[in-house]
């Protein structure tokens, strides 16, 4: 069960256009399934779950920069920046960032 919080930012990252899953909680069939965009939703908590889909990129980055030792705290924030992911990554290989 979702608490509140947790339905509200699918609801907002629906709203700003990104990918939702959903998939039926009575069904066998665990499949995740995209929710289409075009549709206006009505949101069906109790026979339905719902989440953000994961950005593989995203995901296959983080893990990655935790293989060059680099903590999510230092990470996170710096993957909006103007350089983002790829800089502080760099950054590391070339031994500026330790």
């Amino acid at each position: 069960m979702k608490t509140t919080q947790e339905k509200i930012a699918i609801m907002q990252a629906f709203v700003d256009g990104k990918t939702i899953e959903v998939r039926g909680l009575r069904s066998s069939d665990t499949a995740w399934w995209p929710l289409e965009k075009e549709l206006s939703v009505v949101w069906s908590w109790g026979t339905h779950d719902y989440r953000i889909k994961e950005d593989m990129e995203q995901k296959a980055l983080e893990l990655y920069a935790e293989t060059l030792g680099i903590p999510k705290h230092i990470f996170l924030p710096l993957e909006t920046t103007k350089h983002g992911w790829r800089a502080v990554i760099n950054a590391v290989k070339r031994g500026e960032i330790t």
